[in-house]
């Protein structure tokens, strides 16, 4: 059986998918501060993928920057989300860096 924290991260993601960004973010943002890195790293993950669908590029930047910092498996995704996100602002130095830490 799945723990709540587990059940709120799935929530959040249907919610997304589902195409209530907004929503995922509010369910979300509880789980971002939880002691399994693994977690909160998704939760921060999907928050950033929410904000870029609601053209907040600065916040889904942050998000993924706090995913990277998070550790665990969304570590990579989260520097390579950041690259993504800083190439497309023009900040090929900062793309070239993050790029980097993602092939550490």
């Amino acid at each position: 059986m799945a723990d709540e924290a587990t059940l709120r991260l799935e929530e959040g993601r249907r919610l997304l998918d589902g195409g209530d960004p907004e929503a995922a973010v509010r369910i979300l943002a509880s789980l971002t501060g939880h002691p399994d890195a693994e977690l909160a790293g998704e939760a921060w993950l999907l928050i950033g993928t929410a904000r870029y669908r609601t053209d907040d590029e600065p916040g889904a930047l942050t998000a993924w920057q706090a995913a990277a910092s998070a550790g665990g498996r969304s570590a990579w995704l989260g520097w390579r989300s950041m690259a993504e996100q800083q190439v497309r602002d023009g900040d090929v130095e900062a793309a070239i860096a993050s790029y980097r830490e993602a092939d550490l």
